[in-house]
């Protein structure tokens, strides 16, 4: 009978089984990551002073200014005066040396150059990326699917899947990409059109109900892709699985999310806070030596101790990180995999005919091929 909990405590004991796919797990992991960093960044405001209301007094009740100020006329500032303290700034600005006047002549071409260096190591090192995690997902994939029907293998058959699968695998995954974006049209048409009545004013009756659309857009974007992420889930496995090509791959991983909805997000929610918990367990060596020597430092304690137990804690930290990370990601994966393993299950359609006599039909006959 299955279980989430006895699905995550039974992929936690295959994963340390299985080490040989953590290589696979981090080779996956390294192209198929299309998370985008947030960077954030605000701007203090060392205070906030509001603006001095001016009082009007009547002409009459102005203050006199007779025996506080000095009003000769030699006191006085005249146009001559300003044109004359501007000019001598004006001389100044131009007399000092321009910021591209200090910078070596092939400055220009030698940063245009190397920024173009860069990009093309950049893209040609994401290609690589993307290319080599599609060859492992075959690989991976497979392993995970004999690890859990308790089937040998070896580097070479994990080798030899991916190798065969590579194709279907970067279908699935461009196909995947195209429906993602596919997904934002409609928000994007709304917003669109939001940002023309706003700029055109053509009426805030118009504006709230793009508005509200608009938002219903972003909701629905969320959503879909939310559910997206199950399917990818499925069909990752239904490649080698069900071994169909990759549009009914992608149908295929609906239906299985379909099948099982509840249990999808069940384990969902329960990997996101077993594996947080479990890594913060296992880095707590780790934290308590930064503690320790964060202590030391405080204290004033003996530049080798601190030194020492600070080497101690960057190794250990090292060490967690290189077992932790392709350890987590393998547990996930074979949670994932049990419970497509359990809802194909579900679903499979018998053949309703003798079992000899479908066995010894040839196979173009009974379906098989």
């Amino acid at each position: 009978m299955y279980s989430t909990f006895s699905n995550i405590r039974e992929s936690f004991k295959l994963a340390w089984k299985h080490k040989m796919l953590w290589i696979l797990v981090m080779l996956v992991g390294g192209g198929f990551s299309f998370n985008a960093s947030n960077v954030s960044s605000g701007i203090e405001k060392s205070s906030q002073k509001e603006t001095p209301q001016i009082e009007t007094n009547p002409a009459n009740k102005l203050p006199s200014l007779e025996g506080k100020y000095n009003l000769s006329p030699e006191n006085v500032v005249t146009d001559n005066n300003v044109n004359k303290v501007l000019g001598i700034a004006q001389e100044r600005v131009e007399a000092m040396p321009s910021v591209s006047s200090l910078l070596p002549k092939n400055f220009n071409s030698a940063a245009v150059t190397i920024f173009m260096l860069a990009l093309l190591v950049i893209i040609f090192w994401s290609i690589v990326s993307f290319l080599t995690s599609v060859w492992a997902s075959g690989g991976l994939y497979s392993g995970l699917l004999k690890a859990c029907n308790s089937e040998a293998y070896d580097f070479k058959d994990l080798g030899n899947a991916g190798k065969g699968n590579w194709k279907r695998y970067l279908k699935l995954a461009i196909y995947f990409i195209y429906k993602r974006l596919l997904s934002l049209i409609p928000f994007l048409i709304i917003g669109g059109g939001f940002a023309t009545v706003v700029v055109w004013r053509l009426g805030s009756v118009l504006i709230g109900i793009l508005g509200v659309a608009g938002l219903i857009a972003l909701v629905w974007v969320l959503i879909y892709n939310i559910r997206l992420y199950f399917v990818g889930e499925f069909a990752l496995r239904s490649i080698i699985a069900d071994n169909v090509p990759t549009k009914a791959t992608f149908n295929l991983g609906w239906k299985y999310y379909k099948t099982r909805p509840g249990k999808s997000l069940k384990l969902f929610f329960a990997l996101m806070f077993v594996l947080p918990i479990f890594t913060l367990i296992v880095f707590l060596p780790t934290l308590l030596l930064g503690g320790i020597t964060a202590f030391l430092v405080n204290q004033e304690a003996s530049f080798f101790i601190i030194g020492l137990i600070g080497f101690l804690a960057g190794v250990i930290g090292l060490a967690t990180i290189l077992v932790s990370t392709p350890y987590v990601r393998t547990v996930s994966g074979f949670s994932w995999t049990h419970l497509f393993l359990f809802t194909k299950e579900s679903f499979e359609i018998k053949p309703d005919v003798d079992p000899v006599a479908f066995m010894y039909k040839p196979e173009e006959s009974n379906g098989q091929i």
